[in-house]
């Protein structure tokens, strides 16, 4: 590595080191990691997005094709609540 880096044609002149390696690198050059805030690392060591620390996705709505209704259905008749005769005296 140079003693001195060329920072001639980067946009802002100045240099900083990699938190993970500790390597000089122009500012440019170096990116704040998406997992930890605050660290700037250069792109060999940046880590992936690591989607565990994503929110959950939401439930699935998940609704009946056929579904029955709670009411009974207008022009008919309740059903008796059991298949046995009335019982007579």
């Amino acid at each position: 590595m140079p003693l001195y880096l060329d920072t001639s044609d980067r946009p802002v002149v100045a240099i900083a080191l990699c938190d993970r390696c500790h390597m000089k690198f122009s500012i440019c050059d170096l990116f704040p990691d998406p997992n930890y805030p605050g660290l700037m690392c250069c792109k060999k060591d940046l880590d992936e997005y690591d989607p565990y620390r994503l929110a959950p996705p939401p439930a699935d709505r998940i609704g009946l094709q056929f579904a029955r209704p709670d009411a009974p259905l207008t022009g008919a008749e309740p059903s008796p609540p059991n298949n046995f005769p009335p019982s007579g005296d």
